[in-house]
């Protein structure tokens, strides 16, 4: 397998990764719990908490933990896209 692709392949699976963890997040984001999670890989090492907060800017809390970003919004939006930009 020459460079190129296995550079493509790497692509790929970051991709693909990036992925699962955004419909994850979404996922914990639509339920009713709250939710403290981690995920550690070779691209990603990150706690994320979930919580209700009910105030003016929305009833769900979106906090990634070692970077201290929030998210406030309610939990029939849609957060995908924010989560791409950033992870």
């Amino acid at each position: 397998m020459d460079l190129m692709s296995q550079a493509i392949q790497e692509l790929i699976y970051f991709e693909n990764l990036k992925k699962c963890i955004i419909d994850k997040i979404t996922h914990d984001w639509n339920s009713k719990e709250c939710i403290h999670e981690k995920i550690k890989n070779k691209y990603y090492d990150f706690e994320y908490m979930i919580e209700d907060c009910y105030n003016e800017t929305g009833y769900r809390n979106l906090k990634f933990l070692h970077t201290g970003k929030t998210l406030n919004d309610y939990k029939f939006n849609d957060i995908k896209k924010w989560l791409r930009y950033i992870l």
